[in-house]
């Protein structure tokens, strides 16, 4: 695998094969996607430091995730592409920024939706084939690189990957706890990590909005909707008030008004509005129920 330098009209491809990507994973629920939709946000995040892979033909290919973490290491440090963006410093057009943002969003989403969809008393999950040696060496690598260099993004990352195996091997080295409890403790441990990849996800939705694509409702609702997903109630089936309660729905609901209500579309304006006075009520009410 070879790393290539990202002009504007390769990021734009590159971006279009991590979107298509995801996609698939979105429509295929195998357990195996888990990882896949892992490596896609790696792989997005190697493109904001303006440097691009082509994606494997195989996800289990270990020897193409130990190269890909060998390109993390030498990105690591870099100012990402859409920071010097933001400052008006980049070369690449915002609204390509906002893409950018929006796939590493997509493929986080898709990470938390696959663990999910696995079975509440599956292992722990694995974002990455840490259990061989190759890859294991290559990331802890990657992960001191890191630190040496103070790149936050890439080092949260690949802990959250050396965190699950190494939960992985803590609970089968229980030997004296009860299978139950194991599967409960696994259970509690992907769900904790699927509403971080939530976060993860809404973060990129933001930051891309809030920069590069300010007037354009399709990343607020992604962020609206990521902001959902975090909600204890987001699995209800109809229209989830109770879900609308997370504060961090109230800046994504506050523009999709906005622009609602510049295209002059009183009927989305009142809808929406609804879902933020929901929002402000249920701040009230917890801010009650700790008095």
């Amino acid at each position: 695998m070879s790393t290539s330098s990202l002009n504007p009209k390769l990021l734009k491809g590159a971006l279009t094969s991590i979107r298509a990507a995801v996609g698939e994973v979105n429509e295929d629920p195998s357990h195996g996607n888990i990882s896949k939709s892992f490596v896609l946000l790696l792989v997005s995040e190697l493109a904001s430091r303006g440097a691009g892979v082509d994606l494997p033909s195989s996800y289990d290919d270990n020897d193409w995730i130990r190269t890909l973490l060998e390109s993390i290491s030498t990105v690591a440090g870099k100012v990402a592409i859409d920071d010097a963006g933001k400052k008006g410093e980049g070369n690449y057009p915002l609204p390509m920024m906002g893409a950018l943002s929006a796939a590493s969003g997509m493929a986080a989403s898709a990470v938390a939706a696959s663990i999910q969809r696995s079975s509440s008393d599956a292992d722990v999950v694995t974002l990455l084939p840490l259990r061989d040696k190759a890859v294991k060496e290559a990331c802890q690598s990657t992960i001191k690189r890191c630190i040496d260099v103070n790149e936050g993004r890439l080092y949260t990352l690949l802990k959250l990957a050396s965190g699950c195996l190494r939960e992985a091997l803590d609970v089968d080295s229980q030997e004296s706890t009860s299978d139950s409890k194991k599967r409960q403790r696994r259970g509690l441990f992907n769900q904790n990590l699927a509403m971080t990849f939530h976060t993860l996800a809404y973060s990129n939705f933001l930051y891309g909005a809030s920069n590069f694509v300010m007037d354009q409702p399709p990343m607020w609702k992604r962020c609206l909707d990521s902001a959902l997903e975090q909600s204890s109630s987001a699995g209800a089936q109809g229209t989830n008030y109770r879900a609308y309660q997370n504060p961090q729905c109230t800046l994504p609901l506050q523009n999709l008004i906005r622009i609602a209500k510049g295209k002059g579309n009183a009927k989305r304006v009142k809808e929406l509005s609804l879902y933020l006075c929901t929002g402000y009520l249920g701040a009230v009410q917890e801010r009650l129920e700790r008095i």
